[in-house]
């Protein structure tokens, strides 16, 4: 307690062990943010490495940040690989699902969250090592997938399906509250589901996760997406907008001149449709008189075809003009 690690991180105290690290909580010296650093055994170098680079692989809101890494010198002269990382504060899930089982829908979530991490981890060529309750924190900013310490590229030994399993199976654990029959890493016959109100598309994920052949299981992209739409509650469709009111018509200022309707312009007697049933209007027999042509101007007619004019009523000169004709 009280140790520094470069003249920066000062450890508290622990409050994790595993096989080959220790986890203590502490903060930075220089902006005083809470932390958690983790101490691996100098034989474990590269796998502090290589965790630290899958991590950053990631990128995952479900999975701790890690600030810092690299090796520090102790007081006692030893050299310990370190890495700095989010302070995760909440409790693991196996407390949880050791008191009995939990309610399918905060099952299903929680779930859906590692079978997310696991499909972004298997699209980034990294296969988590240990898919079980011990390395799932249930935390106040969600749900939270620790100790990539055991976590190996998707080329190591152990394929995105075995995963696919451990998930099945961590599922079947939080929703009946014990491990099924079936070995975690030995697969078996998958075990029927009998939880009051789950859903039946959940209860046929987790039967699949856990089918005996690797082959037939259903991708990790493929159960997240599932199990999110199992508890997301249905989108209603979006109602039409109704259309916009007519807007009144403003009064006229004072004093304007508004200008007079326009006319509409007479439409020539062949644009006319003919009235239906009108030729049934005129009795039987009967002569319907031509249509009058219409007359046209005097000015336009050659003189022969000039009505008379009587000439009583043309001017005097016009009288001469004519009797000398």
């Amino acid at each position: 307690m009280g140790t520094t690690i470069r003249q920066r991180y000062v450890l508290l105290g622990p409050i994790g062990r595993g096989g080959v690290s220790t986890v203590y909580q502490g903060f930075d010296s220089r902006s005083a943010r809470p932390l958690a650093v983790k101490l691996v055994v100098p034989a474990h170098a590269d796998d502090a490495r290589r965790e630290a680079a899958l991590i950053d692989r990631l990128r995952h809101p479900s999975v701790p940040r890690v600030y810092d890494h690299g090796a520090a010198p102790l007081p006692d002269g030893s050299v310990v690989p370190y890495l700095v990382m989010e302070l995760l504060d909440g409790v693991e899930l196996a407390g949880r699902t050791s008191g009995g089982p939990l309610p399918w829908p905060e099952a299903v979530r929680i779930a859906a969250t590692v079978a997310d991490v696991l499909a972004v981890a298997h699209r980034r060529g990294v296969v988590h090592g240990d898919v079980s309750a011990k390395n799932v924190m249930l935390t106040r900013d969600g749900v939270k997938i620790i100790d990539f310490g055991l976590a190996s590229p998707t080329g190591a030994p152990g394929r995105p399906a075995d995963y696919v399993y451990a998930l099945g199976v961590l599922l079947y654990e939080m929703l009946t509250g014990r491990p099924p029959d079936v070995g975690r890493r030995r697969p078996g016959p998958a075990p029927v589901l009998a939880v009051p109100g789950l859903p039946r598309g959940v209860a046929e994920l987790c039967r699949a996760s856990m089918t005996k052949c690797a082959g037939d299981r259903p991708r990790s992209t493929e159960v997240a997406l599932g199990l999110w739409a199992s508890i997301m509650p249905p989108v209603a469709p979006r109602p039409l907008s109704p259309p916009a009111p007519a807007l009144p018509a403003l009064p006229a200022p004072a004093g304007a001149v508004l200008p007079a309707p326009a006319e509409p312009l007479p439409l020539p007697r062949s644009a006319l449709p003919a009235l239906p049933g009108s030729a049934s209007l005129a009795p039987a027999g009967a002569v319907l008189p031509a249509p009058a042509e219409p007359a046209l101007p005097a000015s336009v007619l050659p003189a022969s075809a000039r009505p008379a004019v009587p000439a009583s009523v043309l001017p005097a000169s016009a009288r001469a003009e004519l009797a000398l004709t």
